[in-house]
């Protein structure tokens, strides 16, 4: 258990949350075994008042440490709709988007973009890191938010 009585690793987690884990708990004993219901529950995040939002940053990103990928997506997307300054998440989007396979990194390039000006510097380190992946993900990211960076040499290849 951690601070707020969140249980780290379990679908519950973020459920607890975005509700807290007495009503969410309360409302369907079974959420454990029911990733959609985290899906709805974390939706309600965005349209907190901007205090709560920033308040559950630090939460939302030890849930992009989840071996759930619906978490972990659902989490990141969610950061991305914030309307607060999430730019301590940023490391953490990055370091996902560098392990997501396939199409999800086009995903974490999307909500890398949502962010805005915060992650302009980590996405200027991939540019020019020797990861062609990272390099190609975070220029996606740039060209998303019409950033001149996403001119840079090293995105045209």
């Amino acid at each position: 258990m951690t601070k707020g009585g969140l249980f780290r690793g379990s679908r519950v987690f973020v459920v607890c949350l975005a509700l807290g884990c007495g009503q969410a708990l309360a409302q369907d004993p079974m959420l454990v075994g029911k990733p959609e219901h985290v899906m709805r529950a974390i939706g309600k995040i965005s349209e907190m008042p901007p205090a709560r939002q920033a308040a559950l940053v630090p939460t939302l990103i030890a849930a992009l440490a989840s071996r759930n990928k619906l978490i972990v997506e659902t989490a990141a997307a969610e950061i991305g709709q914030l309307k607060t300054d999430v730019r301590e998440a940023v490391p953490h989007l990055m370091a996902v988007m560098r392990s997501a396979r396939g199409r999800d990194g086009g995903l974490y390039s999307l909500i890398l973009a949502q962010v805005g000006s915060p992650a302009v510097p980590a996405l200027q380190r991939a540019v020019d890191g020797g990861d062609y992946l990272m390099r190609r993900r975070a220029c996606d990211a740039l060209r998303l938010m019409e950033h001149r960076l996403a001119d840079h040499p090293r995105c045209d290849r």
